[in-house]
């Protein structure tokens, strides 16, 4: 894989909020109606990115000078996962989920936590996450975001226990 996994830069906002709402688009659109895609691109809106990178670390993949991939922690939590549709399954997002949760266990963190999309949820088990509980999230008037809490354990030499 000849990929790179890099720090968020403030010129990074634009093409990161368009990989990310195009994979909303095209790897979403199947699960969700139109109001909660609507919900998900404003989660993921510029403004609530750069508060992102504020609070913690945004990191992004990248395939020659092409983005196609980021991920976020905050504190203990994993956010804005996202690999571009021609670049899924093919093992960059496990990539990226490694690198996050190692700059988790060398913050000293002793277990990880994210939301899992319909469309994610056998890709997160695979790696290792336990459903806590199902948020059903009303977004618009009957239409519901329906997604899981969950959680790993984090174990390596930088695991304080």
């Amino acid at each position: 894989m000849d990929a790179l996994i890099r720090r968020f830069e403030a010129s990074d906002v634009e093409p990161v909020i368009s990989l990310i709402h195009k994979t909303i688009d095209e790897s979403y659109a199947a699960f969700y109606s139109a109001p909660v895609l609507k919900f998900f691109k404003g989660f993921h809106s510029e403004d609530a990115i750069l508060k992102r990178n504020e609070q913690g670390d945004i990191w992004i993949l990248e395939r020659g000078s092409e983005i196609v991939g980021t991920g976020a922690t905050v504190e203990n939590e994993i956010y804005g996962v996202f690999v571009s549709p021609a670049s899924q399954r093919t093992g960059f997002g496990r990539l990226i989920m490694e690198h996050l949760e190692e700059q988790l266990r060398k913050a000293g963190h002793r277990h990880s936590k994210l939301s899992i999309s319909l469309p994610s949820r056998t890709f997160y088990e695979s790696m290792g996450y336990k459903v806590i509980n199902e948020v059903n999230r009303e977004v618009d008037a009957g239409h519901y975001l329906r997604f899981w809490k969950a959680e790993k354990q984090l174990v390596g030499e930088y695991a304080q226990f």
